[in-house]
């Protein structure tokens, strides 16, 4: 009986730190990810993409992965994104190195900026929550639309996107 429970305890301490060692691998270095998270971002929005700022991830609660400094230049409009929080469920972090197989709890956009020609559409904040590709989620935001011939015009919103 001592030997089994002996053979049990190496057992959980050898897979506890079998699952460290891997959840240290996928996390140490987020930057690895850029280029599955621009073709991601441009095979969904069909938009290419460029990640200028670091990858970083923030461990608890919940384990989210931010990216910053995002830019894009599509049918004459600019985009310049401060910074995206893709709040992640672990479990599927760990089970996946596959970005597309990531279950995505919450999305969040921070200060993007969209010109098209001279007028301004500022978006300080989008949130996506329960997100999933193609699907409906609910959200909240606020957005600051600027046309260059007119006053600035505020939005405040929340529902399903």
């Amino acid at each position: 009986m001592l030997r089994f429970i002996g053979w049990l305890l190496t057992l959980i301490i050898g897979l506890t730190l079998a699952l460290a060692a891997g959840a240290y691998y996928l996390l140490s270095d987020p930057n690895k990810l850029k280029p599955q998270l621009t073709a991601l971002i441009e095979q969904q929005t069909g938009v290419p993409v460029s990640i200028d700022g670091d990858l970083q991830w923030r461990l608890f609660p919940p384990l989210t992965l931010r990216a910053e400094q995002i830019s894009a230049s599509h049918e004459g409009s600019d985009y310049a994104l401060a910074t995206l929080n893709l709040d992640l469920d672990l479990r599927s972090v760990i089970a996946n190195q596959d970005l597309n197989q990531w279950q995505i709890r919450s999305l969040q956009l921070d200060n993007l900026i969209m010109r098209t020609g001279t007028d301004e559409t500022r978006i300080e904040y989008l949130k996506l929550n329960d997100f999933a590709f193609n699907q409906a989620s609910p959200f909240e935001t606020r957005v600051n639309y600027q046309p260059s011939d007119a006053e600035n015009i505020p939005l405040d919103a929340r529902g399903k996107l």
